[in-house]
């Protein structure tokens, strides 16, 4: 089970307070024959007295470096350490006002550090400047997401749970008593390695944290450990920024005021302001401002995301998507809420305002101009217009389109979200057919139901904007696949097969499933209806997925060489071993 926030927050803490009881209080004064010895090595102090040392000091590996204020020295090389170890580890060439430094460290070419507490096995080599310029830093502030002129604020800490920052999303103000311990001095944990950095200021950098090239860090904050370690790398920009564990800036990336869940990444020169950034989520080349971005989204090219809510995530932002149309020249005040496993095309475009919640796993087609207003119909493509009929609008929605005709998308993400979670503090296993999705099917289902019978409907006789409309073939079409959608969920969850949650059926779920009509099946009846609409769910991935290879081979020459075939894709194949299991 992934451990309680609560407990990783004191865990932290508890490593805050036996610092602060240490810090340059331990030790005991130079002897006479240890000053002359580190002055003979070209050390210089101009008050020798202030200094402390371990009860083993050895001025042994101390060489060139200046000492102001008062100060905390202790072996560089225990007594049990090997040779070629020994001759590695030294402090040399670097000045250091007011910090402490435990043993088995390393220090190169640092040429300003103050107020800093040094952890063991610390490695520091060419830094300019790292210190703590704060008598009482609190390692929380606030984020301001949706609108950018009074968004909502989420108060965030460096062990946030992201269920609890989407709970504040919907709160007035998440303010809380801080609970934490602020620091007068910056601190250096256990194995942490720090190379070629211009500016480092206010820091808790976590255990195992490694740092090479960044031009600036302040006020950040890392959850390191052994296997889950924190990278930060050239060129990065982090100011006002929690990382927590395995996270990753590298390559230019810009990051302010930002908290990044567990194993999550801002890299190619990405940036991020005033964001939320979910679990198993990466962001490369794209701009991320005032958003809170879900778990495993995909932004890997030049596209913008701005003001947007999006706390379910799992979804994709193609190369040159606009979503962050939030002002029309007026106040930057608007703000868009995304569905989970939305998809946005190339150079897709979303005004504001816009609600998408209830349209999960949606896919908005490549150069689309969405316009205002709710898209309330789940697992929908929108996309131009397939008809020259007046009646029908320049936007087509087709309902539960992703479910009959883009099957193997859904399938492969529930497979990639599994098999690449690499968070291990978060519960974030999660079929696209889950209690979330299907209530909004059964809405979506009632809705095409009460539609009079004509060949096209305006979305916005449906709650929707204007300029998108349905056809009364595809909601024909879609009132069957959703029906599908309800009984797989229901009988999934029933029969207790992995991929499904553990669901209770209440009385409002009750009067909902009445309304959709579904067959009342024995024990046996209801094993083979089960068996059957997993079959029908892998043909139907498996002929979205040899749609495209009939595409791809009809176009471009040797196409079979560098594209495995339908049937020994690894999604597939797994989807089809549990079909024998029920």
């Amino acid at each position: 089970m992934p451990d309680c926030p609560k407990e990783l927050f004191r865990s932290r803490q508890q490593q805050v307070k036996l610092c602060k009881a240490s810090f340059l209080n331990l030790g005991r004064k130079l002897e006479g024959w240890e000053i002359l010895a580190l002055e003979a090595a070209g050390n210089r102090c101009g008050d020798w007295t202030k200094l402390s040392v371990a009860a083993d000091f050895s001025p042994e590996g101390y060489r060139h470096n200046q000492f102001y204020g008062n100060n905390y020295l202790s072996r560089i090389h225990s007594k049990g350490s090997q040779i070629g170890a020994a001759q590695e580890k030294a402090i040399v060439f670097s000045t250091f006002k007011n910090c402490h430094l435990e043993s088995e460290v390393s220090i190169s070419h640092v040429h300003w550090m103050e107020n800093v507490f040094v952890c063991s096995h610390v490695k520091l080599v060419d830094i300019d400047v790292l210190q703590h310029s704060s008598s009482a830093w609190e390692p929380r502030f606030s984020i301001f997401i949706g609108s950018e002129v009074q968004g909502r604020e989420v108060m965030v800490h460096p062990e946030l749970n992201p269920d609890q920052a989407a709970v504040a999303l919907k709160q007035s103000s998440s303010q809380t008593p801080w609970m934490g311990e602020a620091l007068s001095f910056s601190i250096l944990e256990k194995d942490v390695s720090v190379i070629g950095v211009r500016l480092i200021e206010n820091v808790h950098l976590g255990c195992q944290t490694q740092v090479r090239g960044a031009h600036e860090l302040k006020n950040v904050v890392t959850l390191s450990k052994e296997q889950s370690r924190v990278f930060i790398g050239v060129g990065v920009s982090a100011r006002n920024v929690f990382l927590q564990w395995s996270c990753k800036l590298d390559r230019g990336a810009q990051v302010d005021h930002a908290m990044l869940f567990e194993a999550s990444s801002v890299d190619q020169s990405g940036l991020v302001n005033q964001s939320c950034i979910g679990a198993n989520t990466h962001i490369a080349k794209g701009e991320v401002t005032a958003s809170f971005v879900g778990p495993f989204v995909g932004m890997h090219h030049q596209s913008l995301l701005i003001g947007t809510l999006w706390p379910e995530g799992r979804g994709n932002i193609g190369y040159g998507a606009n979503v962050g149309s939030n002002h029309t020249g007026r106040a930057p005040d608007q703000e868009f809420w995304a569905a989970e496993g939305e998809f946005f095309g190339l150079s897709a475009s979303i005004k504001f305002p816009a609600m998408h919640r209830d349209a999960a796993y949606s896919l908005v087609a490549s150069g689309i101009m969405m316009p205002i207003g709710k898209i309330e119909f789940p697992f929908s493509l929108l996309c131009d217009s397939l008809s020259e009929s007046e009646q029908a609008g320049a936007i087509e929605l087709v309902p539960a389109w992703m479910l009959l005709e883009n099957r193997y998308s859904l399938i492969r993400s529930t497979w990639k979200f599994r098999h690449r979670n690499q968070a291990k503090h978060y519960e974030l296993k999660r079929h696209y057919l889950n209690s979330t999705t299907i209530q909004m099917v059964l809405s979506a289902l009632q809705k095409l139901e009460s539609l009079p019978e004509k060949s096209f409907y305006s979305l916005c006789e449906l709650n929707g904007p204007k300029g998108i409309s349905l056809s009364y073939e595809n909601c024909k079409k879609a009132m069957v696949g959703y029906r599908e959608a309800i009984e797989l969920f229901l009988l999934g969850t029933k029969y207790q097969l992995p991929e499904f949650e553990q669901f209770q059926v209440d009385e409002h779920w009750m009067a909902l499933l009445q309304k959709a009509r579904l067959p009342n099946l024995n024990e046996a009846e209801g094993r083979v209806r089960l068996r059957a609409l997993k079959r029908n769910e892998y043909e139907l991935a498996f002929k979205s997925k040899e749609k495209d290879r009939v595409r791809g081979r009809d176009i471009t020459p040797e196409y079979d060489l560098y594209h495995p075939e339908s049937e020994m894709d690894a999604c597939l194949l797994e989807l089809k071993a549990g079909i024998d299991q029920i």
